[in-house]
């Protein structure tokens, strides 16, 4: 085991929880005890899912959808309260020796100290930096997308929404080098991002219609799904990456949609796509996203870093005043 621990100072740890909807506080919890297979972690980072975590926050998932919207290590539900997270990554203090000082990704709620099963971590290599490894369960995503939109070299691609998972996928596939990709957002600060990270970026209103082969959608409203619709050409495809929860939207297809043949089509993490599955499943998925994230330039895409103490005001404006970070992650004490 790892050193000698004086339990009566280490049995604790404090967690965000969603007390109602708007209502956030951190708490003081009691870890449980180690087991032969478990691991004690202290965090590092987390990050953020800005989509995924307001709708829950603010009490928007759907009843239908609350089986599947639940995530490891998850407590509480979502009538609340709730403790919700589902990217951390920290450093091993105590269990089987051969984890000792390891970095880990681990799929658990933001919490300052965890206590999880040796089958539940995704090692690190020295090659990822801590930070940048929270971008590992939304690069998951991205990579799910990229596969259900059954890309062609030299595909024109817009993505619609430059948001945590917009500008994920943009980097990703400027990598590939193959394709061309424009991204779109109504807010002129991430564009300015783009065009830092050297993706072209266009103003909402200056999308010419009928023009691409395929769409991404990551803006999760109804008029960036619409624009996503109307920018694709002959057969063209989108590919909806955005979650809604219980929000409606309205879309107009009474135009070019049905004589041009338009498809939407639904990706979602949890899933490996069909005509993958035979070869791939989610520990190969998640290596390759390791392999992508070698590349330091996945760093600039974190845009914001908050304390941990400071996590429940930051889900308070984030609900108010929408978000205009890409990525954002939590800084623990150490």
């Amino acid at each position: 085991m790892i050193g000698e621990t004086d339990n009566s100072l280490t049995d604790r740890a404090r967690a965000l929880w969603f007390l109602k909807p708007y209502s956030s506080v951190i708490k003081d919890i009691e870890l449980p005890a180690l087991d032969s297979s478990s691991l004690k972690i202290q965090t590092l980072y987390s990050s953020i899912s800005p989509g995924t975590e307001r709708l829950v926050f603010q009490g928007l998932v759907p009843i239908a959808s609350q089986d599947y919207m639940a995530v490891p290590y998850m407590e509480g539900d979502f009538s609340f309260p709730i403790k919700y997270g589902y990217s951390l990554v920290g450093e091993v203090i105590e269990g089987n020796d051969d984890y000792s000082g390891k970095l880990v990704h681990v799929m658990h709620p933001h919490q300052d100290k965890i206590v999880v099963n040796e089958k539940d971590i995704r090692l690190i290599p020295d090659t990822i930096s801590a930070k940048r490894a929270t971008l590992i369960s939304n690069l998951e995503t991205c990579i799910n997308g990229i596969w259900d939109a059954g890309l062609q070299i030299g595909d024109k691609i817009l993505i619609v929404g430059f948001g945590a998972i917009g500008s994920l996928l943009a980097l990703t596939l400027k990598q590939m080098q193959f394709y061309e990709v424009d991204v779109v957002d109504i807010d002129p600060v991430k564009l300015d991002h783009a065009r830092r990270l050297g993706i072209s970026s266009l103003p909402h209103d200056d999308v010419s219609s009928d023009t691409y082969d395929v769409s991404f959608h990551c803006s999760a409203s109804g008029s960036g799904l619409q624009q996503a619709i109307d920018s694709i050409a002959q057969a063209g495809k989108v590919i909806e990456l955005s979650w809604y929860g219980s929000k409606e939207i309205s879309l107009h297809l009474n135009t070019s949609f049905h004589i041009k043949r338009k498809r939407i089509i639904s990706s979602q993490v949890s899933t490996i796509p069909e005509h993958q599955s035979a070869r791939w499943n989610y520990l190969r998925r998640v290596e390759l996203v390791k392999i992508i994230l070698e590349n330091r330039e996945f760093e600039k895409l974190i845009t914001s870093e908050i304390r941990f103490e400071d996590t429940p005001q930051h889900f308070t404006e984030l609900s108010h005043q929408g978000n205009k970070d890409l990525s954002l992650v939590i800084q623990y004490d150490t």
